[in-house]
C-alpha cells in the first residue's frame, strides 16, 4: 500500500511538531554555513539578521496553507469541508500571521472554529509576502528544503518535508482521491519523489532574479513549476503589472490558445457550486470591463 492509497486524520499537533523540527534543521544549517546557504536572495532582502526563524516559520506555514487552499477551495471542495477539523492548526497559523500583519490578521487573534474558513480565505487572497496570492514566496519552504538537500546530498531533509506534505494533504482528500489527482500539486509531488529535473527547475527559479523578458517587459516567459498554472501577475511600482506566461503549460503550445482558454473558463464556471459560480461570473464581468477599457484607451491613443 502506497502513501496515496490510505488516508489519515488531520493531526494539527503532529503537523506543527513536524514544522518546528524541519525549521530547526534549516536554521541549524544557516547558523553553520550562513544565510546564503539556504535563503534565496529575494528572501534575504526581506529578512533582517536575527529574524530567520520567523521567516522560515512563515515560509513553511505558507506552504501548508497553500496545499490546504488548493484542495479545499477546489470547485467542489467546500461541499465536503468541515473547517472545524483543522481548528488547532488554523489557530497557530493565525497567531503567526498576525505577527507579520496585525492589521490584516489581528481579528483572528481569538480564532474560533467558525472563523476558520474566513481566515483561510483571507490568507488565500493576501498578496503580501507569504500570503496565498503572492507567487513570489509560494512554495518557498519547499525551495529552501530542495536547496539544502542538493547541498548536503542527502534525502533526509526532503523526506522530512515530504512527511509534512503528506500529513497536510492526505486527510483532505476523498477516499477515492490521491495526491496525483490534484493537478496543482503534481509538480510538488514529483519533486518530493526524487524528480531531479523538477528539483533543478525549482532551484533555478528560486535563485534567478532576472527571468527572460520579451517586448516592453510587460510579458515574461518562465517555468512556474506547475502544468496547471496558466500565468502569473506580478505587481510592482509601475501602473502596468508584469504578466508571466507559464512555459510548461500546454495551452501555449498550439495554434488555438484563445479558444482553449475560453473553453476552460466555461467548463470551470459551469461546474462550480453556487457561491463560487457567482464569483466566477463577477470576475468574468470585471474582466470584460477592463478589456473594454484597454481597447478604448488604445483607440484614443491612435487618434492622437
Amino acid at each position: 500500500m502506497t502513501t496515496e492509497e490510505f488516508h489519515m486524520n488531520f493531526d494539527s499537533k503532529q503537523i506543527l511538531l513536524q514544522l518546528i523540527s524541519h525549521r530547526d534543521v534549516l536554521l541549524q544549517f544557516i547558523s553553520s554555513h550562513g544565510r546564503d546557504s539556504v535563503l534565496p536572495k529575494r528572501v534575504q532582502k526581506m529578512c533582517k539578521d536575527g529574524t530567520e526563524k520567523l521567516l522560515i516559520d512563515l515560509a513553511l506555514l505558507n506552504d501548508c496553507l497553500t496545499t490546504m487552499e488548493i484542495i479545499l477551495f477546489s470547485l467542489n471542495g467546500t461541499r465536503r469541508t468541515k473547517f472545524q477539523n483543522y481548528y488547532n492548526f488554523m489557530q497557530s497559523a493565525a497567531e503567526l500571521l498576525k505577527r507579520r500583519d496585525k492589521k490584516l490578521y489581528g481579528e483572528y487573534a481569538n480564532l474560533t472554529a467558525n472563523d476558520c474558513q474566513r481566515f483561510l480565505e483571507t490568507h488565500y487572497t493576501d498578496r503580501a509576502p507569504f500570503g496565498g496570492a503572492n507567487k513570489g514566496t509560494q512554495w518557498m519552504g519547499l525551495s529552501m528544503t530542495v536547496k539544502l538537500s542538493c547541498i548536503v546530498g542527502c534525502a533526509s531533509t526532503l523526506n522530512s518535508y515530504k512527511r509534512i506534505f503528506e500529513s497536510t494533504v492526505l486527510p483532505l482528500l476523498d477516499v477515492s482521491e490521491s495526491i496525483s489527482d490534484v493537478l496543482e500539486l503534481t509538480g510538488v509531488w514529483r519533486v518530493l519523489n526524487g524528480d531531479v529535473s523538477n528539483q533543478r527547475n525549482l532551484a533555478n527559479r528560486i535563485s534567478s532574479n532576472t527571468p527572460s523578458a520579451i517586448g516592453d517587459n510587460k510579458f515574461e516567459i518562465e517555468d512556474l513549476n506547475s502544468s496547471a498554472i496558466l500565468f502569473d501577475v506580478n505587481q510592482h511600482s509601475s501602473p502596468n503589472p508584469t504578466i508571466t506566461l507559464n512555459s510548461k503549460h500546454g495551452a501555449f503550445m498550439n495554434g488555438y490558445s484563445v479558444e482553449l482558454l475560453l473553453k476552460a473558463w466555461a467548463k470551470m464556471e459551469a461546474s462550480a457550486w453556487d457561491r463560487r459560480k457567482q464569483m466566477f461570473e463577477d470576475i468574468r464581468s470585471d474582466w470584460g470591463r477592463v478589456a473594454r477599457d484597454l481597447v478604448q484607451n488604445e483607440s484614443d491613443d491612435s487618434d492622437e
